[in-house]
């Protein structure tokens, strides 16, 4: 049986999903600034919490699964 790229990708949107309803909430860097306080220089890192709603991640795990068990159209 050979493995199609449709049902590979569908994999990986299944697991995308499962890693979402497992850990939410994603830290990504939003901001650097650079502080001169006297003749010291301090750098300052802010970072945003983005969080991934329940259902979204259950959109993407069936969609994921519609490309693993549903055969594409024939031509």
């Amino acid at each position: 049986m050979k493995l199609q790229p449709y049902k590979i990708f569908g994999a990986v949107l299944v697991l995308v999903a499962l890693a979402a309803f497992i850990h939410p909430h994603v830290s990504a860097p939003a901001k650097k600034d650079e502080i001169q306080i006297g003749s010291a220089k301090y750098i300052v890192e802010t970072t945003r919490i983005v969080t991934i709603p329940w259902y979204l991640s259950a959109v993407v795990a069936l969609a994921g699964l519609a490309f693993i068990f549903i055969p594409p159209a024939r031509r």
